[in-house]
């Protein structure tokens, strides 16, 4: 039986719970009751995904310093960490039992998106059994990961990819309530969500790989060395044509030195919202930038420039525009970016 750290915290009325020690470090072998301070509120109902869930119990956390986090974290799992901000409201349907577990990892299943290999290992906070929905964003931290990020509601058996959030790394921008969205540095990954649930990262399946090899991150979320890893490197050599489908994360043609990859969200998430123009000409120039200059993005920038390029389209944008459309193979876009760097844009 596990046993329960109770919230031995300065009691305030109502549903409000304040903790004289804004870190609380618990063990695989703990989880934090909340029992007497969860509260019976009006019932209300949050939207997941394609999942509504009718919300009857609440729990206000405060910290003690106003304007402060409540950190959550488990010792036997160090690289992951969860910041609360100070008087967040935690809700839950009525079968969730007042516990909240620290973030552990567990072994996971489940069907993914083409293109993915299904993970074998996800960081679970909150609870097993419910989704538990905040009024404001809270921050997971997963230290020495990156990749496309995924979530899976309790009791369901397929992930969802999650968007990359706007913004920067040191300060994205929150995802809309009840969403999530995910930011990487290229080293640690920053996942801002309004729901507790299950989550892991996800490794592209390389095309020339029919079962590639998965490695098991620092924070225990799967990658593979055939794709979609760290620095979006893959093996070298080999032929592996551009796939018309555009998908981020095919393969480049045959004839550079190395098979690279795109991060699986560069097309989904970056690219969209610049065309929508939801992010600025020079946001994305400046995340171009970041992806290249980290070799998250790789490509040759030629000593000799090949003008002809700039036939290829009147506007950069209606080219990327054109790719998301699958009406532009990732081999022209890969061109593109050499010359745009080339010749000092990017």
């Amino acid at each position: 039986m596990i046993p329960l750290l109770v919230a031995t915290a300065t009691l305030l009325p109502s549903n409000e719970v304040a903790f004289s020690n804004n870190e609380i470090t618990l063990d695989d072998t703990q989880n934090l009751d909340l029992s007497s301070n969860v509260a019976s509120v009006t019932s209300f109902e949050s939207s997941i995904g394609d999942t509504t869930t009718t919300l009857t119990k609440q729990v206000q956390l405060v910290t003690s310093q106003a304007g402060g986090k409540i950190t959550l974290k488990n010792s036997v799992l160090p690289t992951v960490t969860v910041s609360l901000p100070d008087r967040i409201k935690i809700s839950g349907p009525a079968t969730w039992d007042n516990i909240i577990t620290p973030p552990r990892q567990i072994s996971t299943s489940g069907t993914v998106p083409s293109g993915f290999q299904t993970p074998t290992v996800s960081i679970q906070v909150g609870s097993q059994d419910v989704v538990l929905v905040f009024d404001t964003s809270v921050t997971i931290l997963l230290t020495g990961t990156t990749g496309q990020t995924a979530y899976k509601l309790p009791g369901q058996n397929t992930w969802a990819l999650i968007s990359t959030c706007l913004g920067t790394y040191e300060n994205p921008t929150d995802p809309p309530l009840n969403g999530e969205c995910s930011v990487s540095n290229g080293v640690d990954t920053k996942i801002a969500t309004f729901h507790f649930t299950e989550f892991t990262a996800l490794s592209t399946i390389s095309a020339t790989t029919s079962s590639p090899a998965t490695t098991t991150t620092s924070s225990g979320t799967a990658s593979s060395s055939g794709g979609g890893g760290r620095t979006g490197v893959g093996s070298s050599g080999g032929s592996g044509s551009s796939s018309s489908a555009g998908f981020a994360g095919r393969l480049l043609p045959e004839g550079e030195s190395q098979i690279r990859v795109f991060p699986n969200w560069f097309q989904t998430s970056l690219v969209t919202y610049w065309i929508e123009d939801s992010i600025t000409d020079d946001e994305f120039k400046n995340a171009i930038n970041y992806l290249l200059n980290k070799n998250i993005i790789k490509i040759n920038v030629p000593s000799e420039q090949n003008v002809q390029l700039l036939d290829l389209a009147p506007s950069i944008k209606n080219l990327f525009k054109l790719w998301t459309m699958d009406k532009l193979t990732d081999s022209a876009i890969i061109k593109i970016i050499t010359y745009y760097r080339a010749v000092g844009v990017w």
